[in-house]
Formats: C-alpha cells, structure tokens, sequence
C-alpha cells in the first residue's frame, strides 16, 4: 500500500482472513492506509507502517484479529499511526514506534487488547508516542526513548497497562504521563537509564504499581506526583548509580512502599513533599553513597523502620522540614557513618524510638529546630559515635525517655538552647562517656529525672545558662567524670526539686545576682576545692520547699570565726534565703564530707547574706552559720544553735540583701535577734 513515491494505497479489512507469508508494509515509499473492522489479518513476518523515508502509513483496527509473527514497526523510517478502537492486535515479538533516526510513529489505544510477547520500543532511534485512554496493553518490557537521540511518550488517561519492567529514557529521552487507568508492572520501573538520557513520570492520576522504582538509574530521572496512586511493592531508589541524579515530587496523591526508600543510593537524590501521603514499610535512608536531600513541606511521611541521613562516610543526608508531618516507627539517624543535617522550621516529627545524631566514627549529625515540635519515644543521642549538634531557636523538643550528650569515649555533643521548649521524661546526661556542652540563652529546659555533667570517668560536660529557665529534680555537677555549672547572667532561673550535689571534679561559677530556687531539695558538696567552686561566692541559694521537705544543706568552709576570710574562696554563699512570699523553707545544716582534709577543725558556713521568712525554720545542728547581713522574721524559727554576725564593717557596705518587702514586725524581730547575738557574746 502506497509502494512508490507520491503513491497512495488503502486496504479495508471487514471479515474473513488475510494472511501473508512474509511482510506487510502500509506506506513503502507513498501513503498506504489499513482499516480492520473484522476478520483476522496474519502476518508471518514483520508488519510496517511507514516503511521508507518520506513514506506515511496508517492502521486503523476497529474489530478482528492482528496477529504478527515478527514484530511490528510503526514509522520504520518514514511516518506511522496505528488507531486501535477494538480488536486484538497480538504481536509476538517486539512493537517499535520511530524506528529508525528521523522516524516517528504513534499509537492510539482506545479500546481492545494490545500484546506483545516482547518488549515495546517507544522511540526506539526516531520519535514515538503512544496514548491509551483504554482496552488493555499487555508486554514483556516498554521502552521509552531507547537509543541515544531518540524520544518517547506514552499517555495513559484510562485502561491498563501491564508489563514485566519499563524504562523511562533508556539511552534516550522518555516521558510517561498518567492522569488515568492503570500502569502494572511485575519487575522494575526505571526513569533515566544509562549516560546522557533523561526519563520523567508524571502521575496525576489512576494507579501505578511496581515491584521496585528507581528514579535516576545512571543519568537524569524525575517522577513528579500531582494525584492518583503510587504502590510499590520492594524498593524506591532514587538517585541509583554514580552519576546519577533522581528527583521525585510529591505534591498530592498517595506513595506506597513496601520495602525501603533510598534517597542518593549511589547517585544524587532528592525528594520533594508539599503535599500528599508517604508512606513506607521500612526504612528510609537518605544519602548512602550520594549526596540525598528530602525537602518535606506539606503532607504526611511515614516512615515503618528507621530514618538515616548520611550513611557511608564523606556523604551529607539532609531533611528539611517547614509543614506537615513526618512519622518514624524506628530510630532516626542523622550521620550514621556520614553526615546528616536536619532542618526543622515547621510541622511535626514524630520518632518512635530514639534519634541520634552523630551515630558511628567518624560521622556528625546536626539538628536545627527553629520551629514546630520533635517527639522521641525514647532517648535522643547527641553525640553517639561521633560529633552531634542539637541547635534550637524556637519549637518543642521531647524525649519521653533521656537526653544524652557524648555518649561514647572520644565523642562530643553540643545543645544550643536559645528559645522555645525542651523536655525530657528521665535523665539529661551532659557527657556520659565523652564531652558535652549545653549552652541555654533562652527558652525552657524540663528535666523530668536529674541533669548529669559528667557522668563516668574521663567524661567532661559545660551547662551554661544565661537566660531562660530550667528546672530538673537533681542536679549532679561532676559525678565521676568533670562537670561544669556556669550561671552566665543574672536573668537565668534555676529550679532544682530533689538533691543538688557537686562532686569531687566539679566546677561553678556565677555573674552576681546568680539564683537557684530549692524546691524541696537538698545540697551536697563533694568538693575540696574551694576555688573550683568560687560562684557560690555570687550566688542566691533559696529554699522554698514547703512543710513538707526539710532539706539539708552541706556545709564545706573552715571555720575560722567571725572574720573576713571565711567569705573567701571558702564554699561560702552570697545568700541563703528561706521561703519566698507563701512558700516555705526548712534547712537543717549538715557535716558528712570533708570538704576540708587539710583543716582539722570544724566545718562551717559562711554567707554574705541571711534571710529567714515566715514559718520558715533554719536548724544549725550544732554547727557555726557565720552571716554579714541577715533578715529573720519574727515567726521564723532557728534550731540547734544561733547564727553569728559578723561585724558589718568586715566587708564593704556594698554588698546587699535584695528580696521582698516584709511586714513591719519583722524589724523588730531582727534588732531584738541581735540584741540576744549581742549578750550571748558578751558572756
């Protein structure tokens, strides 16, 4: 049909049988036109529809039977159409539309069954295009844009498609768009095949199953959700090879993995959520080999098992989140092995198990929360391995269990708390094995357990808080290892409701007007060296616990009288402070450490400033208070000794007492308080 130039051919087909020994050719130079509406049309060979260059060739298969032995080429080298609106077209072999460079064939499905035992090439060297809105499309393999130079397309707004794997932009370019029916495959779909292709999904629509997915096999792959129904069955790769780059766009629409979701297996990875639902059965792992980027900032991502950023080492994972939700059933890592950078402005994440930063040697992890909230379900690592970094300007951060800041020996872990909310259910651990620092400039810190710095020997940990406030019920400065307390500025605000204990290699210090509220709790002092701890020299210790909790107080000075020197660098306070306004506070003074293994006398406690509120009782237990300023009140209480004033001229009249206006009473309680000093002395 149409065999020479210029030429023209039509052959209709309504019933009976055609069949041919060899091939058929619809189009050889001219134009050649086929319409089947029935019968069976056979072909021994091979079955081509615009065959020579500048040749057209069209088949239309309304109803019947095509059957082809050999293949079937639709634009061999000239122009081809093949229009399918019934029938069975069953080919045994392969189906090529744009055979040949500079060729071009589509194909129009919209009713009947199409099959082919083979694969189906899509723009095999030439260009080709394939749109079904229905009927069926059965094939081993589809090829979209298969050798280098060549282009495919394939559209498919209604019926099905079925097929062992596909590739999109094998060697060529490949661009598959579905905003209806159903795409199956039993094997792999893979966008962007070897060097220098490129293979794009565009799913608006209809569903879409495979076995595996890679975006970016060897070279550019993009698949970009705006609808319908992703589901695969094992794993999504993007970014699979060296020089790879996969991207993927979520935006609405559901994704369904049942295996595990590499982001930058190999090859450069990015993932793209404003909208719709992410799901996967088991982990996700961003930048294993590659450079992966997850940019999350709409919809829910929910991840089985566990979430990691940076897994080989040399490579960066990051994930920012700025909306939506993101859910990991397992742990999440950020630097297994490698190095991973969370960025939260916004939205949710929800961890299951723990969250480490800095995982395995030589790996570091950061997190940066400047807003939204961060739950674990267990504890959160900041320096497991390696080297972690937890930055937060603003949001929520919770642990249901402990916070852990250089966890192993050689580790380091950084918290930068400058606004917003963290709490931990148990423990807050400033280097357990390693080095920790927590600097606090702002925002609210909630130990539900106790605050360590410096859990085990060879351990060393820094809190430094400037502003904000914290509250924990103990507070271990220094336990076996070195720990540092640092109340860096008069607006920081420290509750302790248990026990506050500095041990042997402990470390404080205080800017004037430094503050910790007692609240029911009680001092220790393991220290022997008083200068380790000259901020007690600038800070107010207030007790104001209630009936209830009678709280000691460890007293680690020598006792050298009523002179000047006890105030110096001899564990002495700038104030002790009993009660504040309704509150209550009992003390009683305590000699269990020797504090003072050079001094063989007794201990005592020196204090720049006294105030003793309503109700409160202060018991000396036979040991020497030695004060320069002091406020009692009259219905206060002071057991087992009276406290001594030092003559007020001993210090500059600079230093003094800020609290509270009390009841006019209470003056003349004081003066009828030093009166009884004053004949005590006197006898």
């Amino acid at each position: 049909m149409g065999l020479n130039a210029g030429s023209t051919g039509t052959y209709e087909l309504r019933g009976g049988q055609l069949a041919t020994g060899y091939d058929q050719y619809v189009g050889w130079k001219g134009t050649g036109r086929f319409r089947q509406t029935g019968g069976t049309n056979t072909v021994q060979y091979k079955l081509y529809i615009g065959f020579g260059e500048g040749s057209s060739g069209t088949y239309e298969l309304r109803g019947g039977q095509l059957a082809t032995d050999n293949g079937q080429y639709v634009g061999y080298k000239g122009s081809g159409r093949f229009v399918q609106d019934g029938g069975t077209n069953a080919v045994r072999t392969y189906l090529f539309l744009g055979y040949r460079e500079g060729s071009g064939g589509s194909y129009e499905l919209n009713d009947g069954e199409l099959s082919s035992g083979e694969h189906q090439g899509i723009g095999y060297a030439g260009a080709g295009l394939f749109t079904q809105k229905g009927g069926t499309n059965t094939a081993r393999g589809l090829f979209l844009g298969w050798l280098e130079g060549s282009s495919g397309t394939y559209e498919l707004d209604g019926g099905e498609l079925r097929t062992y794997s596909q590739f999109v932009g094998d060697k060529g370019t490949g661009l598959f768009r579905q905003a209806g029916g159903r795409n199956t495959m039993s094997h792999r779909l893979y966008l962007g095949g070897d060097r220098g292709s490129s293979g794009t999904y565009e799913l608006s629509g209809g569903e879409l199953q495979a076995g595996e997915q890679v975006v970016g096999l060897g070279s550019m792959g993009h698949l970009r959700q705006t609808g319908g129904v992703n589901t695969i069955s094992d794993d999504l790769t993007i970014g699979h090879s060296g020089g790879s780059v996969g991207r993927y766009e979520l935006r609405a629409g559901e994704l369904w993995c049942g295996g595990r979701q590499y982001i930058g297996l190999f090859g450069a990875g990015v993932f793209v959520q404003t909208g719709g639902c992410n799901a996967t059965q088991g982990e996700v792992w961003i930048a294993t080999g590659a450079p992966g980027l997850f940019v999350h900032k709409g919809g829910t991502n929910t991840v089985g098992e566990d979430l990691g950023l940076g897994f080989f080492q040399g490579f960066t994972g990051t994930y920012q989140l700025s909306g939506g939700g993101l859910r990991s059933g397992g742990d999440e890592y950020l630097g297994y092995d490698g190095l991973g950078v969370f960025t939260q402005t916004g939205g949710t994440n929800t961890i299951g198990g723990a969250l480490y930063l800095g995982y395995g040697r030589p790996s570091a992890g950061t997190y940066e929360l400047r807003a939204g909230e961060v739950w674990s379900g267990s504890h959160q690592y900041v320096g497991y391995g390696g080297q972690g970094t937890f930055r937060q300007t603003g949001g929520r951060n919770a642990t249901q269990q402990g916070l852990w800041l250089g966890f192993l020996p050689g580790t380091a872990g950084t918290y930068e708390l400058n606004a917003g909310g963290l709490w931990s259910g148990g423990d807050q651990c400033i280097a357990l094995l390693g080095t920790g620092l927590f600097t606090q400039t702002g925002g609210t810190n909630t130990v539900g357990d106790s605050l360590y710095l410096g859990r085990y020997p060879g351990s060393h940990g820094v809190y430094s808080i400037s502003r904000g406030s914290l509250r924990a019920a103990n507070v271990y400065v220094g336990g076996q290892g070195a720990g540092t307390l640092e109340i860096a500025g008069p607006a920081a605000k420290i509750a302790v409701s248990e026990r506050l204990s500095f041990g042997p290699a402990s470390t404080f210090t205080a800017v004037s007007g430094g503050t910790i509220h007692m609240t029911g709790a009680v001092f220790d002092n393991h220290s022997t060296d008083p200068a380790a701890l000259a901020g007690l020299g600038s800070l107010s210790l207030i007790f104001d616990g209630g009936t209830e909790d009678v709280c000691t107080l460890e007293v680690g000075g020598e006792d050298l009288g009523a002179e000047p020197e006890g105030l110096e660098l001899n564990f002495a306070l700038d104030a002790l402070k009993l009660g504040r306004g309704r509150d209550v506070g009992l003390v009683q003074l305590v000699d269990e450490f020797d504090n003072q293994p050079d001094w063989e006398g007794a201990e005592a406690l020196y204090v720049k400033h006294l105030f003793v509120g309503r109700n409160c009782q202060l018991d000396l237990a036979g040991l020497n208070l030695y004060y320069l300023h002091g406020v009692v009140h009259p219905q206060a209480q002071i057991l087992g000794g009276v406290p001594t004033q030092m003559p007020p001229g001993l210090l500059a009249e600079s230093a003094r007492l800020e609290m509270a206006a009390i009841p006019e009473p209470a003056a003349l309680g004081l003066i009828l308080l030093g009166a009884l000093l004053m004949m005590r002395r006197r006898r």
